[in-house]
């Protein structure tokens, strides 16, 4: 759709303007041009830089023969305009277009755009540059590209844009063509504009442009009964986001727009109305927007102006109305404002409607709705809508009150406060005030805390949050109070009791002396940056230990604190953050959020890891983990988010958050569209098949495993110094290949090691017989503590790193003989710090192969694997022990049972990532909202032969034998929640498609009375002692129910 305009600047001389619509567009015949939805893209989310125009585009193929869409439009004014085209571009990737403008036989401009060194204007304070590798994945990448500028004459003008062959890939700086999402052509004779403020633009601020100007008009009348004379403000609030304007709304009185405060003559008096209003330059084309309608009565003498609402709103497509969208009247006895939605393109979609009205739609979907399950009694349900809107405030619940919180109730929120459901709503949906609320206290500083925890009405608060996507601990090197800090702190410390110390602060390595030590941010400096990273996480906890033990001073213990973590961008649970603060008690509830569908992570599995990593953090007084399970849409999609809610829910997540269950007008970013049926749907249903079973979920806990992974403070540390975390991603890898085999996981951290949790000596859990170390740190107190463990019979795997380096970056060979090796070489063959699985990994080149020597089972031949990332090599101790050679006939991987009675294998490279390379596509990483987008892929072509080797110590042990649950198709994620009340085996299917015929083997099921599964009903089954088998169909998600 064509718009041009003519504005004068704020200084000469006048701005002329032309915005092209690429959709709008005419493919010529044979063309592969096609214009495609927003949905059909690469980018279509709810936040950052994924907003599209009028929310269409003109797409062409990756590859193409010489394909062309023209257009002929009006150029406003002679002049020397620049032509700007605004596309997606995937990071390293070729998008290449041509823009071909001819006149009167003449060619004005014919410029190929979307080349990988073509400047273009990137987001988030970029400027402009060819390309941008964010260091959160290219989720954020529609950009602006412009020509040198072109004498264009007034008049007709003939657009082509021309799609031809691209180049392949040449790495490193491209991996291919990617298909060519245009959304418009933009046109201006201000030559400077988006360039000049390019550094100091968060968001596009050449995106101004991007508005519906000419599109609609507005007119007001004060009913002959009206109030008082009135004068109307309008406000628009923008999803695209965080309301970044286009052009400011008008006031609107008797004589139309108002430039500033109303003058006598422009109140509107009952009976009169205002002429038509343009108002399309305030609104955005990128996405729905609530257009504000505020009256302004005139206040009597002395008084104030009347409460409430009484006026006529009419919308028009022209400014002398007959082409009328719609006329309402607006009444209400509190609020002065009403409230509507407005779509992105009224031209082609022009319905306005109030708030109200679209919440009777979704009300009317949701209560069609056949019954399914039923609302949690026990689990906390929270991140739902419900109750006052803080834009629509009443003391009076209204109608819009109303139907917030029956939406909310019928999606199974069952978080109330007391008195906020009207009565015959909680009559209705047997709403009962629970212990279950949360309060924010954030903005609370600590030595007020108390008085305003004790000033507050908190009788059903069951959490406090300290904040939101928080940090914790930090330190400045060269400041003087830090240093001193650090020293006080060491000297503490070593002023403690031995026991003292490993109770409160659990370290377990030598202490410095306070007077020498030197707090640094240089991992070089050993001994002096492991303190000082220490002194930094514990500052932090110190802090929020403060907190904790107030809130559970005035509150209670069965209160718990927490404060949401983000793991992005590499899902990383760093030690320090994720353990050590709820191992000193800082906090007591382990929070995070999944945001999953905004990541280059291998699947929503990943919050299983998260959600595993947080158990282990939470063992030591059972505190329950809440984690978001975000619906968010455009972004998310059913499928997805049913995953990652029951990945999360099987691997312990008891307090179900789906910030944000709200429609779009709540806020921004964080909200669901009123379209996204499915996602609501989707809401409902997870919680109510939770409700019947939350009580064994409440009270229950995910069977520990024999089988363990590392986690390294060490390893975090120094790694983190480096600025890359590919042990993380290893560590995430090797989680997957254990669990895609069936295996369950726990996780343990050096300090668990040391005091005895590996072997279970400590009576305080399950011993664990196998242990996978993905690090080249450990505590040095933890290798000896490994060393005895196999010595008594415990199965040791490491992959590359093998922990030779202790936690002041210094040689640490007591594993030496462990591994049964004498001597190891380790280089990283891969420098990369923006690399994740579906954004790098599928790049990274082999540095040699391992050919494993010996067969790992019946079905496999001798396994190989590709060297990725690192190359380790081995002096073994015996010959025999070599478990695999790389080409050049170096060992690459040990196998070793001659230290005691246990056993010990090192790969030399990262075997987990060889695991899961084979299954990631060379696609360009997406942020769409399908599941045919690359960020909702799921991967399935794992290799066989990396996971044999992975879990070959299994083979050994009897493990696999004695799996809580085994399923027929490997990629479905399932545990037992095992709880006095019965046992809950939710299953995850990952397999990316539904399974006819899934059967399930659940081990250990003792005497029961009641089976069922959530979805499919009672079941049938066959039992062989203790154990019961049975087979069900399985989509996306199941839960199978066993009551005792």
């Amino acid at each position: 759709m064509l718009g041009w305009s003519a504005v004068q600047a704020q200084t000469p001389p006048l701005t002329n303007t032309l915005l092209i619509e690429a959709e709008d567009f005419k493919s010529a015949t044979g063309s592969t041009w096609n214009p495609i939805p927003v949905g059909e893209n690469y980018y279509w989310a709810t936040l950052a830089n994924t907003f599209i125009s009028r929310q269409k585009l003109l797409s062409a193929p990756e590859q193409c023969v010489r394909s062309e869409a023209t257009i002929v439009a009006d150029i406003p004014a002679d002049g020397t305009y620049r032509v700007w085209t605004r596309y997606e571009l995937p990071s390293r990737w070729r998008v290449e277009h041509t823009l071909k403008i001819e006149q009167t036989g003449k060619v004005a401009l014919d410029r190929k755009y979307g080349k990988i060194d073509s400047p273009k204007l990137w987001p988030f304070s970029q400027g402009i540059t060819p390309m941008v590798d964010w260091s959160w994945g290219s989720g954020d990448n529609v950009v602006w590209e412009f020509s040198d500028p072109v004498t264009i004459s007034k008049g007709q003008a003939k657009f082509t844009l021309i799609a031809e062959q691209q180049a392949g890939e040449s790495l490193p700086d491209c991996r291919g063509a990617a298909r060519r999402n245009i959304d418009c052509v933009f046109l201006t004779t201000d030559l400077e504009d988006g360039i000049r403020d390019a550094k100091q633009a968060f968001y596009h601020k050449f995106d101004k442009h991007l508005n519906q100007r000419g599109d609609l008009w507005i007119r007001i009348t004060n009913p002959v009964d009206g109030k008082a004379p009135l004068w109307v403000a309008l406000d628009v609030k923008e999803h695209n986001p965080y309301w970044q304007k286009r052009n400011p709304a008008p006031r609107i009185g008797t004589q139309g727009e108002i430039a500033a405060n109303p003058a006598d003559a422009d109140w509107l008096n009952p009976g009169q109305a205002s002429p038509w209003v343009a108002v399309g330059q305030a609104l955005d084309t990128t996405n729905v927007q609530e257009l504000i309608v505020t009256a302004n009565y005139k206040p009597a003498a002395g008084q104030a102006g009347p409460a409430g609402l009484n006026l006529t709103i009419q919308f028009a497509r022209d400014n002398g109305g007959k082409q009328l969208i719609r006329q309402v009247t607006a009444k209400h006895d509190e609020l002065n404002r009403v409230v509507f939605e407005v779509p992105a393109d009224l031209r082609t979609t022009p319905e306005i409607k109030t708030l109200e009205e679209m919440h009777r739609d979704l009300l009317a979907f949701l209560r069609g709705l056949p019954q399914h399950g039923r609302v949690p009694q026990h689990v906390p349900v929270f991140g739902i809508m419900g109750g006052n809107w803080h834009g629509k405030t009443v003391k009076t619940p209204d109608e819009f009150y109303r139907l917030r919180s029956e939406t909310g109730l019928l999606l199974g929120r069952n978080t109330w406060k007391s008195g906020d459901v009207p009565d015959d709503l909680a009559k209705q949906y047997s709403v009962t005030p629970r212990k279950n609320l949360e309060i924010d206290v954030r903005g609370v500083e600590t030595p007020k805390l108390e008085e305003h925890l004790r000033k507050g009405v908190f009788i059903q608060v069951l959490i406090v949050s300290m904040g939101d996507e928080i940090g914790v601990g930090g330190y400045k090197p060269d400041n003087a109070q830090d240093q001193q800090q650090f020293r006080d702190y060491l000297t503490k410390l070593r002023g403690m009791d031995p026991a003292d110390r490993v109770r409160q602060y659990a370290i377990h390595s030598d202490m410095p002396d306070p007077a020498a030590a030197k707090l640094t941010s240089d991992a070089k400096d050993g001994k002096n940056f492991y303190w000082s990273q220490l002194f930094s996480i514990d500052r932090g906890i110190d802090q929020l230990k403060d907190r904790t033990e107030i809130v559970e001073k005035v509150l209670g213990k069965g209160v718990y604190t927490g404060a949401n973590y983000s793991p992005h961008p590499q899902y990383w649970p760093h030690v320090g953050q994720w353990w050590r603060l709820f191992r000193r008690h800082g906090m007591t509830m382990p929070w995070t959020e999944d945001w999953i569908h905004q990541v280059a992570e291998l699947s929503p599995q990943v919050m299983g890891y998260l959600a595993d990593v947080f158990r282990c953090a939470a063992k030591y007084e059972d505190m329950p983990i809440q984690i978001y399970t975000m619906p968010h849409s455009p972004g998310q999609t059913p499928r997805d988010l049913t995953l990652s809610f029951y990945s999360t829910l099987a691997h312990g997540n008891k307090m179900l958050n789906f910030f944000a269950a709200v429609p779009i007008y709540d806020y921004t970013e964080n909200y669901v569209s009123w379209e996204a049926r499915d996602n609501w749907k989707a809401v409902r249903d997870l919680t109510h098949e939770v409700g019947m079973a939350d009580d064994i979920i409440w009270a229950g806990k995910v069977r520990p495993a024999p089988v363990a992974i590392l986690l390294s403070h060490a390893t975090d540390m120094y790694e983190q110094a480096t600025g890359r975390s590919l042990y993380n991603l290893e560590r995430k890898n090797i989680y997957f290949a254990l669990r895609h085999a069936g295996i369950g996981v726990d996780f343990v951290t050096e300090e668990d090691v040391v005091e005895d949790w590996l072997d279970g000596s400590n009576g305080k859990g399950k011993a664990h017989r196998v242990l996978y170390v993905c690090g080249d740190h450990m505590l040095r107190a933890c290798a000896e503590k490994i060393r005895d463990w196999v010595k008594g019979g415990g199965h040791l795997f490491s992959v590359a790193g093998g922990g030779f380096l202790d936690e002041y970056d210094q040689p640490l060979d007591v594993l030496l003989p462990v591994y049964g090796i004498t001597e190891q070489k380790c280089a990283r063959t891969t420098d990369d710090k923006n690399l994740w699985v579906k954004e790098g990994l599928a790049w990274v080149r082999p540095s040699d192969e391992l050919k494993f020597q010996l067969r790992l089972t019946a079905e496999l031949g001798l396994p190989h694997i590709p060297s990725l990332f690192t190359r380790q090599t081995f002096v073994p101790a015996k010959k025999e022990s070599v478990w695999a050679v790389y080409s050049t006939g170096e060992p690459a991987a040990i196998s070793s049972d001659s230290f005691g009675r246990g056993t010990a294998w090192i790969v030399g490279t990262f075997p987990g990532s060889a695991y899961v390379q084979p299954a990631i596509p060379k696609r360009p990483y997406d942020r769409g909202s399908s599941d045919a987008n690359f960020n909702h892929f799921l991967p399935t072509a794992f290799s066989h032969d990396a996971q044999a080797v992975i879990t070959s110590p299994l083979e050994t042990t009897g493990i696999f034998q004695e799996r809580p649950v085994e399923t027929s198709e490997p990629l479905v994620d399932a545990t037992v929640i095992e709880a006095p009340q019965g046992l809950a085996v939710p299953l995850a299917n990952y397999s990316g498609k539904p399974v006819p015929a899934l059967t399930v083997l659940v081990r250990n099921v003792g005497e029961f009375k009641q089976i069922f599964a959530v979805k499919h009903g009672d079941l049938k089954f066959e039992r062989r002692g203790q154990d019961i088998t049975f087979t069900l169909p399985l989509q996306w998600s199941e839960m199978l129910v066993i009551r005792r």
